[in-house]
């Protein structure tokens, strides 16, 4: 008989708890990717914040802000439309801007990132996170895409039932 092993993914209450839930079942077979985190971006403020995140360890970066406009690879990303792999952070560590530093002295030594895009608009970012490097190879990130896209539809899916609630208040 199947189990299906995100059927838990239901149960958790928060996106908070859902991206923990989603997490554990990746690392059943994918132990490597030791973070995955989302930040969402304003449009009006050019902000992008750290919305929420899975680790084993606390971040540095949970309630972190930057404007997007200095995140140069990042914006590269949202300008091609195409997600980034680095298979070895230790090519930034040059770089100026604080999120960068932080990653890396956590110990992460690679990354993929993925830009959340629903109906044309982009509105953030999903980051997963490994204390190796090389590991994102094609077969691990091809699975990653389709856990990535179930975030961002999660992800925009809150936004936009938290949005009516407001409207329905006003």
């Amino acid at each position: 008989p199947h189990t299906d092993r995100w059927t838990g993914l239901n149960d958790a209450n928060s996106i908070g708890g859902k991206l923990q839930f989603m997490h554990g079942v990746m690392q059943t077979h994918m132990p490597f990717v030791t973070r995955l985190a989302v930040a969402l971006y304003d449009a009006d403020t050019d902000d992008l914040r750290t919305f929420a995140y899975s680790s084993r360890e606390a971040s540095q970066l949970t309630h972190y802000s930057a404007k997007l406009a200095n995140c140069h690879s990042l914006h590269d990303i949202v300008t091609s439309g195409q997600p980034r792999v680095v298979n070895d952070l230790s090519i930034y560590n040059d770089a100026d801007h604080e999120h960068t530093r932080v990653i890396y002295a956590s110990g992460y030594r690679s990354s993929y990132t993925l830009p959340m895009v629903w109906e044309g608009n982009f509105f953030g970012f999903v980051f997963f996170n490994s204390h190796l490097t090389d590991v994102f190879t094609n077969r691990v990130l091809n699975e990653l895409d389709v856990i990535g896209h179930m975030i961002t539809l999660l992800i925009y899916n809150e936004r936009t039932n938290v949005r009516t609630m407001l409207a329905t208040i006003r």
